[in-house]
């Protein structure tokens, strides 16, 4: 059913590319020792808060060391939900599932009440230590509700092989979305080599710390790791490589850099089997920044008459909007042009087109608005 009134907004045609503080994260997973009430949103921004909220690890959790990793690399906007924790795993699935009932949501499904509880879009959800065609199926459900990406690790102990398989089908890790990102492997940490971190946590904090919608996921130092949990061959010129592999299937990963590790890998779950822009994880991370900040400055006009002085303040909105994400290294142009042409001041629509130049080899964004559907 159409909008009567509001604000309607969709992409347009994406050329080849596109592209604060810390970026808003989602975790849901289990902690045992919590104090933190099951099956709600609690928001963790310092490491004494997360101690406070959700204790230590306990065998089974999958959020204390997750919150750990997080606050190594400073990010400090982190909202959690804890589901029951139970020793059978396929009851500790369902629980992390959860139900999507309006006003009672449980699980990952209350990612969708975060945008109007707390004002904010996830950049990343992330469920740490699962990853079933169930719970892939739910989480992706979940990130286009809130336009997020959702981050999916392959097994811990799975060989390269195995991944790449898993890959070539279409359930679990093999799911194709643009709004999925596959990781692999996880990483020792280096204070404690036995402990095991998974790299979708790292891709996060490393991804968010700095607040920037523009950056890649490739290429982002590793912090606090010792080397990662499995044999991996690395390189950036042999295609043999399990590093080259792995990025051919669409899975982020690492490689040694000096004595460091980063990330490596910049694409989402939908390639290879589409190799459109849309396959660039910045490409919809930037698209969904645009609309979700466009919105917000939409709102305001809503209730103003549909006058040419409206549309022009609203367009000067919008540029000054663009100006603002050039300035945080965002993009690396955008513009907002009044389409007063299609536009009808008598039925109170106002339409727009957004077109914004991402600051990576990638292209053009386009984006329609129309103020006052």
């Amino acid at each position: 059913m159409a909008l009567v009134r509001g604000i309607e907004i969709y992409s347009g045609t994406t050329a080849p590319l596109l592209t604060g503080s810390a970026l808003p994260i989602v975790i849901v997973g289990t902690a045992q020792g919590a104090i933190a009430a099951v099956n709600t949103i609690t928001k963790v921004t310092s490491t004494a808060d997360a101690i406070a909220k959700f204790g230590t690890h306990t065998a089974g959790d999958t959020i204390p060391r997750s919150l750990e990793v997080l606050l190594r690399y400073g990010c400090n906007n982190i909202y959690v939900i804890r589901t029951t924790y139970s020793a059978t795993p396929a009851t500790n699935e369902t629980n992390l599932i959860g139900a999507d009932t309006a006003g009672a949501r449980t699980g990952l499904y209350l990612v969708k009440d975060i945008p109007s509880k707390f004002n904010v879009y996830p950049a990343f959800v992330l469920v740490p230590g699962f990853n079933s065609d169930a719970v892939a199926v739910a989480l992706d459900s979940v990130i286009n509700a809130v336009r997020s990406y959702g981050i999916l690790d392959a097994t811990d102990g799975d060989t390269v092989a195995a991944v790449l398989t898993a890959r070539d089908t279409a359930t679990g890790i093999g799911k194709k979305s643009e709004r999925l990102i596959i990781a692999y492997p996880s990483l020792k940490r280096a204070s404690a080599p036995t402990i095991f971190e998974p790299l979708s946590v790292h891709i996060a904090g490393s991804v968010a710390k700095d607040g920037s919608y523009g950056k890649s996921t490739s290429s982002l130092t590793l912090l606090g790791v010792l080397e990662p949990s499995i044999t991996l061959s690395m390189s950036l010129t042999d295609e043999n490589s399990d590093t080259a592999k792995l990025n051919a299937k669409g899975v982020v990963t690492i490689i040694v850099d000096g004595n460091n590790y980063k990330t490596w890998g910049d694409r989402n779950a939908l390639y290879p089997s589409a190799m459109s822009d849309r396959s660039y994880i910045t490409v919809v991370r930037l698209e969904d920044a645009i609309m979700q900040r466009a919105i917000e400055r939409a709102r305001k006009f809503i209730d103003q008459p549909a006058t040419v002085t409206t549309a022009l303040l609203a367009q000067a909105s919008f540029n000054a909007m663009f100006y603002e994400m050039t300035a945080q290294g965002e993009i690396e142009s955008g513009k907002a042009t009044w389409n007063e042409a299609d536009s009808d001041l008598n039925a109170g629509k106002l339409k727009y087109q957004l077109e914004a130049h991402s600051i990576l080899p990638v292209g053009l964004i386009q984006i329609g608005l129309t103020i006052g559907v």
